[in-house]
């Protein structure tokens, strides 16, 4: 589920360790615990606060679950839809009024001449 926070998403490989700076601040994202190392004080400082620090873990419990809620509504609006797309291609093919249709299903006419037209 994109997340249209205005963030802009970098893939990296962290699978190569060239023994450079880089690779080495790559890997220290694949540590599940704190760390400190000199060379990133700031996300040294960073991971601590989100892993160790109480309120920095309600911090991060608060936005994993506003993220699944947001998911969770997301998906179960998207499976709505589909059931109700199912439901009036079914009702097409039994020859139901359009107009029926779009009652039963809430969809407009022009969305159902949609379907009928795919």
């Amino acid at each position: 589920m994109p997340v249209n926070d205005g963030a802009k998403i970098y893939y990296a490989n962290t699978v190569v360790n060239d023994n450079t700076d880089k690779a080495e601040l790559l890997a220290l994202f694949l540590k599940r615990d704190a760390f400190v190392d000199s060379r990133f004080p700031n996300l040294s400082e960073a991971m601590r606060y989100y892993k160790k620090d109480e309120k920095g873990l309600i911090e991060v419990c608060n936005i994993v679950e506003e993220y699944a809620k947001e998911y969770a509504k997301s998906y179960a609006e998207e499976q709505t839809k589909e059931q109700v797309i199912n439901i009036a291609i079914s009702l097409l093919s039994s020859n139901v009024p359009d107009e029926i249709i779009s009652k039963a299903t809430h969809l407009s006419i022009e969305e159902i001449e949609e379907l009928r037209n795919r």
